[in-house]
C-alpha cells in the first residue's frame, strides 16, 4: 500500500475537550455569564439566563416522560426559544430533531414524528395546531410560566455519554421519505471543539444564524457558537433584517450559493467565513479570502457535516483540504481498494465524525456504512457518494457527486466539472450544469454575461462533448430551503424554453402554411383533428396567428395585434363528493399596474379559497397582488404553487381564484393580451364522466370567451390524448383555431 495512503488520508489525532457538546456551553456559562449568548432582532439573552432557561425546561421535560436516550421534536423557527429548547432537550438525556414549522410539510411531519418515535414535541405557538392530536408543550408559554414560577433552575442529573444521541437530521434525498441520520454528541464535539471545525469561533466573536434549522449545517452555527462561548446572531425573515445581521458578526457559515448573494468588500466585520453543501466557486474563496479567513468544507450529513475544512490562500487552487482531527478520509476504487495519488475514485470517509446510521433502516444502513479495514479498531467507514483524487501536495480535490456522473455523446462527463469549466468565465458569478434528455445545458448568473463568452471559457478546459449545447442566463439561481441551488427548479426552467419554443417553432410553420393557403382562394375552416397536420407530438390546425420568430425560438409578435393563448387541460378533477357545491371559475377582469402582461407571453397566479396553496420552487419569483386578487408573474419561474393537498403544481400559473370546496387539479392558462387579465366565468357541474367533460367543457369555454373578448388569435392545448382529441373536435366545430400538444 502507498505510504501516502496512510499520510495524506488519516487526520491527526487530538483529544475531545467535552463528552458532551452542551458541556461545553455549560463551561462558558460558568466562566461568563454575563456574555451574551444569543441576540434575535431586539431581544438578547445571556449565558447564565440560557443556562437557568434550558435547565428549568430540562426539568419539565423529564417530568413528562422525556428520559436519557430518547428523542424529543422541535418544531420552530428561528428564535431564542429554539435554542432554549435544543440546549434543554441535550440536558435532559434526549436528542433533538429539527423541524421548520413554517416549511414542513404535514406528511413530512407526520413522517418523522412516527419515525424518529419523539416521546414529545416542543413547538412555537405558531405551530401549536399542527400537533394538537400529539404529547406536545407550546415553548413560549412553558418557558415564561417557568421563570414567572422560578422554576428549579439547577443542573439536572447527568448522564451523558459521547454515544448517546444529540440529534437526528431528516435527509430528502432524491427520491421516497427522509431518512432520519442518528448523530452522536462525540461526532458534534469533534467537530465544533477543535481547530479548524471551530472556523475561528472564540468568546468575543458574534456567529450568524443564517440556515433552516433542519439543516445540519445550522447545528454548525448554534452549537459551535455556544460551545466556543460566542454570541449567536439569529437574522430576521427580511432581507434588510438579513443583512443588518451580516454588518454586526465575525463569523459566517453558509453554503456557497447563500454567501456568494454578498460582496465582501460591504461587509469587512466578518473575519471567518466558511462554505459547504455543495461545490464553491473558485472566485467566492479568492473574493472572501481577500478580507478574511475563508475555509472551504466539504462532507455530508452522515459524516457529520463536514469532514474536511480547508483554510484557503488567496490565488491557490481550491481544494478541500485534509481531514479534520480524528477523522480519515480514502480514495477507493469500486471494489473499495486504494487508488494510486492522482487518480479519482469514490470518497469513503472514517473516523470520529462517522454517525450511527439512518434511523429504522438496517438495509440503507448496511448500503452505504461498513466496518472500517483500515483503520483496524472495529469503527465504520462511509460511503459519501462524492468523486475525488489527491493531489501530490496532500490536498483533497473534490470532482464532484458519482451520481453527477452523466453520459454525452457515450462519453463520461462530470456535470461538476462542467461548471467549474463555466465559472472561469470572468463575469461569471455562479455556474452549474445538468444533462436534459440529450442535451447538457448550462445555468449561469448574472443574466448579463452573454452565453457566447461562457462557452468559450468552458472549451478552453472540457473536451467538445462536456461543452454545453444549451444555456440559460439567470439574475440568480433559485435555491432549497437550505440555501443550496434547486437543481430541479433549474430543470424546469429548461424544459418549459424547450416547450415554449418548440411551440413558436411550431406557429411559425403552422403560420406560413396559412399564408400559403391565403394566397389561395378561401381558407377552409377547421372542422375535426382529421383536418390538422401531424407534427411530432403536436396536432396543428387553423388560423395561426400573424407571428414572426426569432433565431431562438422565442415567440416575438408581429406588427399586427395577433396573441397567443395556452391552456393546459386539469389533469383529474374530484368531483364525486355531493355534499360539496358546484365550484365556480372565475378570471377575474384587472388592469395589471404593477407588472403590466406585455406583447410577450406573461403568466398569472392562482388562488384557491379555503384550500392550502403553498409557495414552491423558484425563490427568485415576484408576485405581485392587486386589486381583484389576480397576481402577475413573470413566465421564467414557472411550476412554483402547489394547490391544495392533492393538487399539483402548474406548468403556466393560472389566472384568477377557483372557490371551491372540492379538491381540484389546476394546471395554466397563459396569455399574451397587452396588459389586461381577462374575465370567463364557467360552473362545472357534478356527471359521472365529470373530469373529461369538465376538462373538455372548461377549456374550451374559457379559450372562446378569452378570445371574443381580447382578440386572441392562436389557442395551445396542453392535455392527454383523449382529451385532446374531445378539445379539437369542440374547437373544431366553433371554428375556433389551434395548436394542440397531446400528453399521454
Amino acid at each position: 500500500m502507498d505510504p501516502l495512503f496512510h499520510k495524506f488520508g488519516f487526520g491527526v489525532k487530538r483529544e475531545m475537550p467535552y463528552d458532551a457538546v452542551h458541556h461545553a456551553f455549560e463551561h462558558h456559562a460558568r466562566l461568563q455569564p454575563h456574555a451574551l449568548a444569543v441576540e434575535h432582532l431586539h431581544e438578547s439573552i445571556t449565558y447564565e439566563q440560557l443556562d437557568k432557561a434550558a435547565n428549568r425546561l430540562a426539568h419539565r421535560l423529564r417530568a413528562r416522560g422525556v428520559l436519557p436516550g430518547s428523542r424529543v421534536c422541535l418544531l420552530v423557527q428561528r428564535s431564542i426559544s429554539m435554542v432554549v429548547a435544543i440546549l434543554a432537550t441535550l440536558k435532559a438525556g434526549a436528542a433533538y430533531v429539527p423541524l421548520d414549522g413554517g416549511i414542513v410539510t404535514d406528511s413530512t411531519l407526520d413522517h418523522v414524528l412516527h419515525d424518529s418515535a419523539a416521546v414529545l414535541t416542543l413547538a412555537l405557538s405558531t405551530f401549536v395546531h399542527r400537533v394538537q392530536d400529539r404529547n406536545y408543550l407550546c415553548l413560549e408559554t412553558v418557558i415564561a410560566q417557568d421563570e414567572a414560577d422560578d422554576a428549579d433552575c439547577s443542573k439536572p442529573p447527568d448522564l451523558t455519554s459521547p454515544r448517546d444521541g444529540v440529534y437526528v437530521i431528516y435527509t430528502s434525498g432524491t427520491t421516497g421519505k427522509p431518512k432520519g441520520v442518528d448523530v452522536m454528541h462525540r461526532n458534534v464535539v469533534n467537530l465544533v471543539c477543535l481547530s479548524p471545525g471551530n472556523v475561528g469561533m472564540r468568546p468575543g466573536l458574534r456567529v450568524a444564524q443564517l440556515l433552516n434549522i433542519a439543516f445540519d449545517m445550522c447545528a454548525w452555527e448554534v452549537l459551535g457558537s455556544l460551545a466556543n462561548g460566542c454570541t449567536l446572531v439569529l437574522r430576521g425573515k427580511t432581507a434588510a433584517e438579513w443583512k443588518a445581521v451580516m454588518k454586526t458578526v465575525h463569523v459566517v457559515i453558509a453554503t456557497p450559493s447563500v454567501l456568494g448573494q454578498y460582496d465582501p468588500a460591504d461587509y469587512p466585520n466578518i473575519k471567518f467565513a466558511a462554505t459547504a453543501g455543495e461545490v464553491c466557486p473558485q472566485s467566492l474563496a479568492d473574493a472572501w479570502s481577500k478580507t478574511g479567513q475563508f475555509f472551504n468544507s466539504c462532507g455530508p450529513t452522515e459524516i457529520t457535516i463536514v469532514n474536511t475544512v480547508q483554510p484557503h490562500t488567496l490565488g491557490a487552487p481550491l481544494s478541500i483540504g485534509v481531514p479534520t482531527p480524528n477523522n480519515n478520509v480514502y480514495v477507493l476504487d469500486e471494489h473499495r481498494n486504494p487508488l494510486p495519488i492522482g487518480e479519482p475514485g469514490l470518497m469513503w470517509a472514517g473516523g470520529a465524525g462517522i454517525t450511527r446510521g439512518y434511523i429504522n433502516l438496517p438495509d440503507k444502513t448496511a448500503e452505504r456504512y461498513c466496518l472500517d479495514p483500515f483503520a483496524n479498531d472495529g469503527s465504520m467507514m462511509f460511503n459519501t457518494g462524492d468523486i475525488g483524487r489527491w493531489r501530490a501536495d496532500g490536498q483533497l480535490e473534490h470532482l464532484g457527486r458519482a451520481d453527477d456522473q452523466v453520459k454525452v455523446k457515450g462519453f463520461r462527463v462530470e456535470l461538476d466539472g462542467v461548471g467549474a469549466a463555466m465559472e472561469t468565465c470572468s463575469s461569471v458569478k455562479v455556474a452549474t450544469a445538468l444533462l436534459i434528455g440529450k442535451d447538457l445545458w448550462g445555468f449561469f448568473t448574472p443574466a448579463t454575461t452573454s452565453p457566447s463568452e461562457v462557452k468559450v471559457a468552458a472549451a478552453k478546459i472540457q473536451p467538445y462533448y462536456a461543452v454545453p449545447s444549451r444555456y440559460m442566463a439567470l439574475p440568480e439561481f433559485p435555491h432549497t430551503a437550505n440555501g443550496k441551488i434547486d437543481k430541479r427548479a433549474l430543470r424546469r426552467l429548461a424544459e418549459m424554453q424547450i416547450e415554449q419554443t418548440a411551440a413558436a417553432a411550431l406557429a411559425a410553420t403552422a403560420n406560413e402554411k396559412t399564408h400559403a393557403r391565403r394566397s389561395s382562394a378561401h381558407t377552409k375552416p377547421l372542422a375535426s383533428t382529421s383536418h390538422g397536420h401531424a407534427h411530432g407530438s403536436f396536432l396543428v390546425a387553423g388560423h395561426i396567428a400573424k407571428r414572426s420568430i426569432s433565431e431562438h425560438g422565442t415567440a416575438q409578435p408581429s406588427a399586427g395585434p395577433s396573441r397567443l393563448l395556452t391552456l393546459r387541460a386539469p389533469v383529474s378533477v374530484d368531483l364525486t363528493s355531493t355534499s360539496s357545491p358546484s365550484p365556480q371559475v372565475q378570471f377575474q377582469a384587472c388592469k395589471c399596474e404593477q407588472s403590466p402582461l406585455s406583447s410577450q407571453i406573461h403568466t398569472v397566479a392562482v388562488s384557491v379559497s379555503g384550500l392550502d396553496v403553498r409557495r414552491r420552487g423558484v425563490e427568485v419569483l415576484s408576485i405581485h397582488p392587486t386589486k381583484t386578487d389576480a397576481w402577475v408573474v413573470p413566465t421564467d419561474p414557472g411550476r412554483t404553487l402547489e394547490v391544495g393537498r392533492r393538487a399539483t403544481c402548474v406548468f403556466f400559473i393560472v389566472g384568477g381564484h377557483i372557490k371551491s370546496s372540492s379538491h381540484l387539479k389546476v394546471s395554466s392558462l397563459c396569455l399574451g393580451c397587452n396588459g389586461w387579465a381577462l374575465n370567463s366565468t364557467s360552473s362545472l357541474s357534478k356527471r359521472a364522466d365529470a373530469p373529461r367533460t369538465i376538462a373538455k367543457e372548461l377549456i374550451t369555454d374559457l379559450a372562446c370567451t378569452l378570445m371574443n373578448q381580447s382578440g386572441v388569435d392562436i389557442v395551445r392545448i396542453v392535455s392527454d390524448s383523449q382529451t385532446s382529441h374531445a378539445v379539437v373536435n369542440e374547437f373544431g366545430h366553433r371554428g375556433v383555431p389551434v395548436v394542440l400538444q397531446a400528453v399521454n
